[in-house]
């Protein structure tokens, strides 16, 4: 029967080959793709716990004098250190250290400022084997005349946005890629997965010529850093912000059918769809929205066209911000805490131009009374939920000093009160922060920590804004 139909279509062998030969390397690209994020994994288990079995095994055998980092594949290797050390290579680009207090971390040499390729300075002037820690006060805090006098502004920027904890002073390297610190197949891939964009766009003149045309075009400075956006995946759409849980539910604020994703948002909704077609666009909304190839469909409109394009899609994306922000609860107030008791509520805001935060506290009794309040302006530009746990640690602070008898503590930081009524603990700097208020509520008996809604927390809200214009600390 085999022969017989191959005689019918003699072109039949021949398909079967191509499409074996594509699977086959599809296959390859797939295996190529992952096995690295695998064997980086085994990697980060030898590095996480130097003491296992087979840590203690292959150091014995292959770096008895340094550590894992920094051992070399060796003469004859076995194909178990082969491929671990193949996959170190990629957990390398990934490792950055958490700072502690400093003293184990090389200024110019050592991987630790967020934000840049290789976390290492851009332009530092001094001695490279200079510790962190001498950038360090006291009080915890970084030291911005000497930052000044050693690192550019673009290093000092990133610098910033390093909150350094009270009580955890231990510098530990940590998986950068992950919010926790730990290392996952995941993230890594994502990585793995960027760098070879990367090397492949640096080669691209397509790209680069898009981009040089897409930068001249007429439009305002808004508009192009919206389109920007756009390309990069990088809009505050519901599926985004429920993922780093400021709000609760992905549904669209427009249509309510479906996940407001930027391909949604711009092209699939029902609304969106009935602004293009008061346009003279001719707009594919299915593929337009298909792998966030907007760069590619964009690409194919002409220069005039592509400027009111992108208006366009501006338009859309500032009516659905508006409807977001017109659907607010009225009817979510603040609640006055039992009689005798004390109610504090908390916020943060920031000032990235400055680089500054301000920290805002009022303290309330049953009755509604101001009982006492701060506002206080520090240092640093960080994370929202870093932000706010680094609020919590100087309020509670000047509470514990003001000897005030607080039992129920308020934040609008949903992942700032979770974190604290739960025994959860990881590698990231927002955990180390959490355990300093932590500390902090030990001396404050019966006190709970609970989330408000942010129309709740006005008052506090309005302390923290108004301290970003002090000079000095006002209570």
């Amino acid at each position: 029967m085999g022969p017989k139909y191959i005689g019918k279509d003699g072109n039949y062998s021949a398909n079967i080959s191509l499409k074996v030969a594509w699977g086959s390397d599809l296959l390859l690209t797939l295996i190529k793709q992952c096995l690295p994020n695998k064997l980086a994994k085994q990697a980060w288990r030898l590095f996480d716990n130097p003491n296992s079995l087979l840590g203690r095994l292959l150091k014995h055998r292959y770096y008895p004098r340094n550590s894992f980092l920094e051992a070399h594949k060796g003469h004859s290797p076995s194909l178990t250190w082969q491929g671990i050390h193949w996959g170190r290579k990629l957990l390398l680009k990934g490792l950055r250290y958490k700072i502690g207090n400093g003293f184990h971390v090389i200024s110019g040499l050592d991987p630790w400022i967020p934000g840049h390729d290789e976390f290492k300075p851009i332009c530092y002037t001094r001695d490279p084997s200079t510790p962190v820690s001498t950038y360090i006060l006291d009080t915890m805090e970084w030291n911005l005349p000497q930052l000044h006098q050693d690192f550019a502004q673009i290093d000092i920027d990133r610098i910033l946005t390093i909150p350094l904890s009270f009580y955890q002073s231990t510098d530990r390297l940590i998986w950068h890629h992950n919010t926790n610190g730990f290392y996952s197949v995941k993230s890594s891939f994502h990585l793995a997965t960027s760098i070879s964009e990367k090397d492949q766009e640096s080669s691209s003149d397509d790209y680069k010529t898009w981009w040089k045309f897409f930068w001249k075009l007429q439009l305002p400075p808004k508009v192009k850093i919206f389109a920007w956006k756009v390309i990069q995946n990088a809009l505050p759409v519901a599926t985004a912000l429920h993922k780093r849980k400021v709000i609760d539910s992905t549904l669209c604020t427009r249509c309510k059918s479906a996940w407001e994703s930027i391909g949604h948002a711009l092209f699939s909704c029902k609304f969106a769809k009935s602004v293009w077609k008061n346009t003279k666009f001719q707009i594919d909304t299915h593929h337009a929205m298909e792998n966030h190839n907007y760069q590619t469909r964009l690409s194919a409109h002409q220069h005039q066209q592509t400027d009111l394009n992108m208006r366009h899609q501006s338009t859309i994306s500032t009516a659905n911000d508006n409807i977001l922000f017109q659907q607010t609860r009225d009817d979510i107030v603040w609640k006055p805490p039992p009689m005798n008791l004390l109610k504090m509520n908390v916020d943060a805001a920031t000032n990235s131009k400055t680089l500054t935060l301000g920290i805002g506290a009022v303290v309330r009794n049953y009755k509604g009374e101001i009982m006492a309040a701060l506002s206080k302006k520090v240092q640093g530009c960080f994370q929202s939920d870093e932000m706010e746990a680094k609020t919590l640690f100087h309020i509670l602070n000047w509470a514990s000093q003001n000897q005030m008898s607080i039992t129920m503590v308020e934040t609008d930081a949903l992942r700032v009160s979770s974190a604290l009524n739960s025994n959860h603990n990881d590698l990231s700097c927002f955990n180390d922060l959490i355990t300093d208020a932590r500390c902090l509520l030990s001396s404050f008996p019966r006190v709970t920590v609970t989330h408000a809604r942010r129309q709740a927390n006005q008052a506090a809200h309005g302390l923290a804004k108004y301290a970003l214009e002090l000079d000095e600390d006002v209570s």
